[in-house]
């Protein structure tokens, strides 16, 4: 018998990564990251790529490893690259878990 695929319930790898994602929210404090290549930063609304995965915005990632992969990766088109931390409080923020 074929296994049934369902579009709409993740595989292995993402449900892997909605766990991740479920305790980085258990916590009161993130810490989160943004590589690119500007030493000083000023997050902009609107810039940056319509051909992006999410298209145009600011992103930031939980993982230092992946903002240092943006920093250095080939469309910074320079030889030194930063990664900007931030720190969020999302206490009071509401969380749509589905």
């Amino acid at each position: 018998m074929p296994e049934v695929m369902y579009k709409d319930r993740p595989d292995a790898i993402g449900q892997s990564e909605i766990l991740s994602a479920k305790k980085l929210l258990n916590n009161h404090v993130i810490t989160i990251y943004h590589g690119n290549k500007k030493e000083s930063l000023i997050s902009e609304f609107g810039l940056g790529s319509p051909d992006n995965d999410y298209g145009r915005g600011f992103y930031t990632t939980p993982s230092i490893e992946l903002a240092k992969e943006w920093a250095w990766g080939i469309y910074t088109a320079g030889d030194k690259g930063y990664v900007h931390t931030f720190e969020l409080n999302i206490k009071s923020l509401n969380i749509l878990d589905s």
